[in-house]
């Protein structure tokens, strides 16, 4: 597995050799598919590699940091924090306490980072104010300044209701085919055209993009009225990798749940400034994975004991 993370990272390497030397960056451009699947390959190398030795989980982990930020940090992203906080969590679990809190510290600063360089993006400005912040060790301010640009909240549900949706059959079926997790490409582009408050606001989105939240869009979707479907749904999607993992799969293996909870972290933190559907991604991926899993394991060839009688 390593070996294959260490492949996977000169891959990624190549792929995205232009950007990381550009001097500044388009953000969010680019083959998004290549970005998802290295964040699910982050996902699963978190859980891989909770076991074995200190060393070689440290070695391990500084690979995925690397791979699972490159896209993020050339664009200034904020999904930067993600690998950090899967490294973090992980060495928490195994109780290596002081690496694990370094690492949800750069997962902090990471997020700040992403902040302060997305007027200027590119892969060394965002690490070279990464490594700066690195050492400030400003925790309040970082806080401050985590909570302030991640929680849109009462803004954006009062853009939000500016053009609120309906509460429909049209309305409910559309939101189901937009939470399938299957490429969008494949979808009707009606599904997202609409999907972001910079149309409601009036800017041209090319200029400016203003994502729903997790607090908005279910307006959008459902009305005010509505919108309490929208929560619901969020709440199902929440518990569906832990029901699957506990109920199905039944496993027994604490690493599991991590893993659970660090793609619910994802879609929930990330809600604050993606839409449902981008955020949904990590849970259903997981969730997929083991019903994979358990099916093979169910239909695993077994043969056939005979019994021998003396």
């Amino acid at each position: 597995m390593l070996l294959a993370t260490i492949l996977y990272a000169l891959l990624v390497t190549a792929y995205y050799y232009d950007d990381m030397v550009s001097q500044v960056a388009i953000r969010h451009s680019g083959n998004h598919d290549i970005s998802r699947l290295t964040l699910i390959y982050v996902l699963i190398g978190s859980y891989v590699f909770t076991g074995g030795a200190f060393s070689q989980r440290i070695f391990a982990f500084l690979v995925l940091i690397y791979i699972g930020t490159i896209n993020s940090s050339i664009g200034a992203s904020r999904a930067a924090a993600i690998p950090f906080i899967c490294a973090g969590l992980s060495f928490l679990h195994r109780r290596n306490f002081l690496t694990g809190t370094l690492a949800l510290y750069l997962a902090l600063v990471a997020l700040v980072t992403a902040f302060q360089t997305r007027g200027s993006p590119s892969y060394a400005h965002f690490w070279s104010t990464f490594l700066l912040n690195s050492y400030e060790l400003e925790i309040g301010t970082y806080l401050s300044m985590a909570l302030q640009y991640s929680f849109p909240g009462l803004a954006t549900i009062q853009a939000a209701m500016i053009a609120p949706g309906s509460l429909s059959l049209e309305s409910l079926g559309r939101f189901i085919i937009y939470l399938l997790p299957i490429p969008s490409s494949i979808l009707p582009s009606s599904l997202f055209q609409d999907l972001s408050l910079s149309y409601v606001l009036g800017i041209n989105r090319s200029s400016l993009g203003i994502n729903y939240d997790i607090l908005s869009e279910g307006i959008y979707w459902f009305g005010a009225g509505g919108a309490w479907i929208f929560t619901v749904t969020a709440g199902l999607l929440a518990i569906l990798p832990y029901y699957v993992a506990s109920k199905i799969l039944k496993s027994s293996s604490n690493n599991i749940y991590v893993l659970c909870l660090i793609a619910n972290i994802w879609m929930v933190f990330g809600g604050m400034v993606f839409v449902l559907r981008a955020g949904s991604r990590a849970v259903l991926a997981l969730t997929l994975l083991m019903l994979v899993f358990y099916f093979i394991r169910k239909l695993r060839f077994k043969p056939k004991r005979e019994r021998v009688y003396r």
